[in-house]
Parts: C-alpha cells; sequence; structure tokens
C-alpha cells in the first residue's frame, strides 16, 4: 500500500509538473521531453490501474491529476457560485480532525505505530469535546434565580446528580454521577460509557440503577437522587411500568429503591445538574468505568459555585 501511495503521488505530480519543468528548454528539447513524460506517465498510470482499487477512486485519480475536480475554483471558472462557508462547529472539527491526522502521522513516523481512520476522527471529536466541556466550565455561572440551581441536601443527608449523554449518532452512551453532602463537598463521582444502540432514557436510567448500586455498595445512607429527566423519575414513582427495555431499567431501580426507604428519586431541572452533565460529556476521555474522589479541574468552577 505504502508502493501505491508512492506511485500516486509521482504521478500526480508528474502531471501537474510536467509543463513547468520544460519551461526554457528549446523545441527538440521540448519534444523529447513531452516524449518521455508521456512514457513515464503511461507508465505510472498503467501502475495505478493495476492497483486493487474501485474504480470509482481510479476515476477520482484520473480527474484529480486533470485538474477537473468540482473544487470551488473550478466551479467559479466555469461561472457556477457555491457557497462553501462552514459554521463554525464544523470549521472547528475540520481544524481538529487535521491536528488529529499530523498526531497520527508523528505517531508513524517516530514510533511506527499505525493508526486506524475512525481512531484519527474519535480522537478529533473527543479532544473537541472535552476542550468544550472545559471551556463551559470555566465560565462564571451566576445562579440568581434560586429555583432553578443547585440546593445543598440538608443535614446528615446526601445529594446524588445523575445525566447521560449519547455520542456518536448515539452508537454510545455515557453517563456521569456526582455524590455531594450537605456542605456541596464531593464524596465520589463517577463516569461510564458502554457501546449501545439504545436511547438517551435508557442511557438515564442505567446511570441511576448504577448510581443507587454505587451508594449501596459504599454503605451510604439517606441519599437524594436527582436526575433532569421527567420521565424517568415519573417512571420510578408511577403504578405501572413500560413493557420495554426502559421498564426493565425501571423494575430494576425500583426493587432496590424498595430496599431501602432511606433513598428518594425526584426530578430536577438542567440548570441544576450541571455538575453529572459535565461528567457524563467528559466519559468517553476517560477509562470505563472512572471513579474519583477529588474534584477536577474542568468540576471545579462549578461545584465552587454552587458550594457558595
Amino acid at each position: 500500500m505504502a508502493a501505491a501511495s508512492e506511485e500516486i503521488c509521482a504521478f500526480l505530480q508528474l502531471v501537474s509538473g510536467a509543463n513547468r519543468e520544460n519551461n526554457g528548454e528549446t523545441v527538440e528539447n521540448k519534444e523529447d521531453a513531452t516524449d518521455n513524460v508521456m512514457e513515464k506517465s503511461e507508465t505510472r498510470w498503467n501502475s495505478i490501474w493495476k492497483m486493487q482499487i474501485p474504480p470509482r477512486v481510479r476515476a477520482f485519480l484520473w480527474r484529480s491529476a486533470q485538474h477537473c475536480l468540482p473544487t470551488r475554483a473550478n466551479l467559479l471558472s466555469r461561472g457556477i457560485a457555491c457557497d462553501d462557508s462552514l459554521s463554525t462547529q464544523q470549521q472547528a472539527l475540520v481544524a481538529m480532525t487535521l491536528w488529529s491526522m499530523w498526531k497520527s502521522r508523528n505517531a508513524k513516523l517516530w514510533e511506527s505505530t499505525d493508526t486506524s481512520p475512525s481512531y484519527i476522527v474519535t480522537r478529533a471529536k473527543d479532544a473537541l469535546n472535552e476542550w468544550s466541556c472545559m471551556q463551559r466550565a470555566k465560565a462564571p455561572i451566576h445562579n440568581k434565580n434560586s429555583e432553578h440551581a443547585w440546593i445543598k441536601p440538608p443535614v446528615g443527608m446526601i445529594k446524588c446528580n445523575v445525566d447521560a449523554a449519547a455520542f456518536d449518532n448515539n452508537s454510545v452512551m455515557g453517563y456521569g454521577m456526582c455524590f455531594r453532602d450537605s456542605m456541596g463537598v464531593l464524596l465520589l463521582g463517577k463516569s461510564d460509557f458502554y457501546y449501545s444502540s439504545s436511547t438517551v432514557l435508557e442511557a438515564e436510567s442505567l446511570g441511576l440503577l448504577d448510581a443507587i448500586k454505587v451508594a449501596i455498595s459504599h454503605g451510604m445512607r439517606d441519599i437524594m437522587f436527582e436526575t433532569d429527566s421527567k420521565i424517568l423519575s415519573d417512571a420510578i414513582a408511577a403504578a405501572t411500568i413500560p413493557i420495554n427495555e426502559f421498564g426493565d431499567l425501571v423494575t430494576h431501580c425500583r426493587r432496590l429503591l424498595l430496599s431501602r426507604p432511606d433513598f428518594v428519586v425526584s426530578y430536577v431541572r438542567r440548570q441544576a445538574n450541571r455538575v453529572a452533565h459535565n461528567i457524563a460529556r467528559a466519559s468517553l476521555s476517560h477509562p470505563s468505568p472512572h471513579i474519583f474522589h477529588h474534584v477536577t479541574p474542568t468540576l471545579y468552577p462549578l461545584i465552587f459555585n454552587e458550594m457558595n
């Protein structure tokens, strides 16, 4: 494959640079050079044509060599107006992808490490998402409206906020949780992700179920669980349960809650669930599962603001 890539590069350079190489020569030399170029071009093109790739890719190489791809410059030269502007988000993703490709190039050059194209794209998306989460966390948060702000639990009780997030067109689900005491001090945080075609609602339910299990395994008592999913909180208290995957998860949650009357589940607005939301959004940036007992730099501004 490396040899094929070299052939492609040499071929494209040959075709695009043939005219420039012949500038300033005599007529006889130009004719000889043209014959030589045509002979080399034919040899290299035959080599490329024998490559085991789809015909449409061979056609793409030929069109690229002939400068007849419908690029913006070619379209404009034919009087065809085109809007190639990208949104701010698209520009950021393109920049991150180029950065990720450069890292893979250096890894191959200096460490002989191969990187798959899917990993290059995934790394770019994850790095951009983590950076965006950090920027949002750094932004000052003014909780002037206490109705929608996170509220500390009563003395002697613990509050656990839970949230979920979807990635890669819902092919990856992540969730996060945060246990804090009556002073707002972090006791335990956890994030996890899994590859599945489940819904965000199911991920919210799985996050709540895991949070209940974590509380039980750590011997915690008097826990107030909060979720920003109204459907989930209503299903926990409802008389009937849906007969589907979501219903199965709700059933598991209710069984554990019945054994622990000091555990309660309630609904809060998203504005009061920011910490769990940020943990869930950053779940892909950590091992699965990821448990921590100290405030991370990305969460510090949020937690500090809510403590005060």
